[in-house]
């Protein structure tokens, strides 16, 4: 990556505007056999449609005495010859919650109890929505996968026009709901709530826009490390953000209980753990740090507003170029699958080394 590419993807992470869609579809896929209380989330599903502007998510409800794949997989068909003849940007959100296990080949699949006989494989059914001509070449989509080891989805990124994210609830090797799934239901929050009651929070506020990638990091600020959810942004530039509607829909009271701005405005005025922070280095094509590309991209991040909070922490001359880089971990993960860029560390808080540095030179 060059320079110009570095800040041409910085800009667009940090300062993306919400997208108007003139056409948006959802779909929503749970079995009907399913123990762990899915037919909860479809409902707050149902709710996060709402907020977001979606018309009803079509519900797809899998039958292990039928035909599941073929249920999901024509499901995906109509959606996609409905898209053909709708003109303007299209998005898609698609939800699937409940059990799912991988097989020997490391494959996701979809199953209604862990030794089920007939899963529906994530590779041939949901990824589709990902691949280059899969019918939906002109539609931006959102997978939201609430499920044991639903990160597993998560493949290598490809640049694009148009923008697919998978949000995932946990990591690759960590079960969603425990070893009881009914207990923890009754007990826990399911990651489709905590996502429909932080639209909820930022409708409340009255919010322009929302964007997923800053969601999964608050919400990764507060989950704890046996069920922290996962990003990733698997076609495209930039991550999917989308336009509030200027009146904000009446969502039912049930359990979404950040109804009013007084709520929202105290349930966020006292964080119980501080802001996440990457720290991540990029190597650059050029091997010239002091060229007058890398110092005109150093003035540009000098220059940009505090509460952006991209810092450079260093510029080295290597082989290459190196830049080590500190950003809100929302932008993070907009830029992680891209070359050239790798992780240091994962922050709550931003660099103590200032404050430290401070106190010394007072004590002396």
């Amino acid at each position: 990556m060059d320079l110009q590419d570095l800040r041409s993807v910085l800009q667009d992470a940090i300062s993306q505007r919400g997208k108007y869609y003139e056409h948006k579809l959802a779909l929503s896929i749970i079995w009907k056999d399913d123990d762990t209380r899915a037919d909860k989330d479809v409902s707050h599903f149902q709710d996060m449609c709402k907020m977001l502007g979606f018309p009803h998510a079509t519900e797809c409800i899998l039958d292990t005495n039928k035909h599941p794949f073929w249920d999901v997989t024509g499901n995906l068909g109509r959606i996609s010859k409905q898209c053909d003849i709708l003109e303007g940007k299209k998005l898609l959100m698609v939800h699937y919650g409940g059990h799912a296990t991988v097989n020997i080949n490391g494959e996701l699949l979809f199953v209604p109890v862990p030794d089920a006989t007939k899963p529906v494989p994530y590779l041939r059914t949901l990824h589709s929505l990902c691949e280059k001509h899969s019918g939906f070449e002109m539609v931006d989509v959102i997978i939201i996968l609430d499920s044991c080891y639903s990160a597993t989805a998560i493949h290598g990124m490809l640049s694009d026009d148009r923008s697919v994210e998978i949000l995932a609830s946990v990591g690759t090797e960590q079960r969603a709901l425990g070893n009881l799934s009914y207990a923890v239901r009754t007990q826990n929050k399911t990651f489709t709530r905590r996502l429909a009651e932080q639209i909820a929070l930022r409708v409340a506020r009255a919010e322009p826009s929302i964007n997923f990638a800053a969601i999964i990091a608050e919400l990764r600020r507060t989950s704890n490390e046996q069920r922290r959810p996962e990003y990733s942004l698997q076609r495209g530039k930039v991550g999917i953000r989308i336009a509030l509607p200027s009146k904000p829909p009446h969502v039912r009271a049930g359990e979404l209980r950040l109804s009013s701005s007084s709520e929202a405005a105290g349930a966020t005025s006292t964080p119980s753990k501080p802001e996440i922070f990457a720290t991540f280095k990029v190597h650059l094509t050029s091997a010239e740090a002091k060229s007058s590309e890398a110092l005109k991209l150093v003035e540009w991040i000098h220059l940009l507003h505090p509460k952006v909070g991209l810092t450079l922490q260093g510029l080295y001359s290597t082989s290459s170029t190196c830049l080590v880089l500190e950003t809100p971990w929302y932008v993070w993960l907009q830029v992680q699958n891209l070359p050239g860029f790798e992780l240091v560390c994962e922050a709550f808080g931003k660099n103590l080394l200032p404050s430290a540095l401070s106190l010394i030179n007072r004590s002396q």
